[in-house]
């Protein structure tokens, strides 16, 4: 199980779930400790299923109401407590369609968060957990209870009153930056924006980023935009990686050479450390490549990944072995 502890949030994750929660929240569920149990009765139960955006279940002084109900992806919920509110969004639907699910959405904020943190009047939303394995998914954050950026901007213009086009000018320099910051994530757009006027700060929510595609060439660059990381040796990788690992990124693809380096044999020592580190970048959900233009070593290269993935399950468990494949030549 890999476990990151950063600041005021904890990341876990194995093999088949992985989940992030924030400490506050943590806190929150000690003090009503059937609220989650309570909480997924309800939306497994059949009366949420033949729900209509609209009604509201209430059971255990837990109050669910469903505003939004997407076919291709999942509902969207207000849940109510004790004078709490949260909004919650569930995905059943295929990650193949590109969609941050819960783990992901959480991790991505806290590093939105990170890379805002120099740019006065610009908030994240306050994500609390996030839950998921390959069937399904749970995001929670603190409801917002605020009017859009573009809805604000659209009632300063109409009300024309003095200083008024002064703010919208400033509002959308803002959202330039915005835009600037975070270029490598989806959908920074108006209608993922809240505007809070008693504090003058714009709050950001749906936040989320391409997964990381990694090339591996000590001379060529990808034409493939998904490649958003060029690494040129062992080293880069490793720490590129390590990185990942530590943050919580989601790798979506690797793309390998075989000619790195002195000896040109530094990418098979990349695919095997690989396999030997982290063998769940070889359990199907990360797509693996070889480019190289050595036809022979290419074929091996793919061979050696094929044999990985199909015996993920004895790579994972295994901490210091013989190499499995010891008897292939790696030149």
């Amino acid at each position: 199980m890999t476990k990151l502890e950063k600041g005021s949030f904890t990341s876990r994750e194995t093999e088949t779930r992985k989940l992030a929660y924030d400490e506050d929240f943590r806190a929150w569920m000690k003090e009503h400790p059937r609220a989650m149990k309570t909480f997924l009765e309800i939306v497994r139960s059949e009366e949420f299923k033949n729900a209509v955006v609209g009604n509201v279940i209430e059971r255990g002084g837990i109050k669910v109401t469903l505003i939004e109900s997407s076919y291709d992806r999942g509902p969207r919920l207000r849940l109510e407590l004790d004078g709490t509110n949260f909004f919650v969004k569930i995905e059943k639907k295929s990650q193949e369609k590109g969609f941050a699910w819960g783990h992901k959405e959480f991790v991505d904020s806290q590093k939105a968060k990170e890379l805002l943190a120099g740019l006065s009047g610009v908030e994240v939303y306050e994500s609390q957990l996030g839950y998921q394995t390959e069937k399904e998914s749970f995001f929670i954050s603190k409801w917002i209870d605020l009017p859009g950026i573009q809805e604000y901007m659209d009632m300063l213009i109409d009300n024309d009153e003095e200083g008024n086009e002064e703010k919208v000018f400033e509002l959308r320099k803002k959202n330039r930056e915005i835009h600037e910051v975070l270029k490598d994530f989806f959908d920074i757009n108006d209608y993922n924006m809240f505007y809070d006027p008693q504090t003058d700060k714009i709050i950001l929510f749906d936040i989320s980023r391409p997964p990381m595609g990694i090339y591996i060439d000590d001379t060529r660059t990808p034409d493939d935009p998904e490649y958003n990381a060029t690494v040129r040796n062992f080293r880069e990788f490793k720490a590129l990686i390590e990185r990942a690992e530590a943050s919580g990124e989601v790798i979506g693809k690797i793309s390998f050479d075989n000619d790195l380096g002195e000896g040109e044999s530094q990418g098979w020592e990349i695919l095997k450390w690989l396999a030997d580190k982290y063998p769940k970048y070889f359990d199907g959900r990360t797509e693996l490549k070889v480019h190289s233009a050595n036809p022979v070593a290419r074929e091996k290269m793919q061979e050696f990944i094929k044999y990985c993935r199909k015996n993920k399950e004895a790579l994972a468990k295994a901490k210091k072995r013989p190499y499995p494949l010891d008897e292939i030549e790696t030149k």
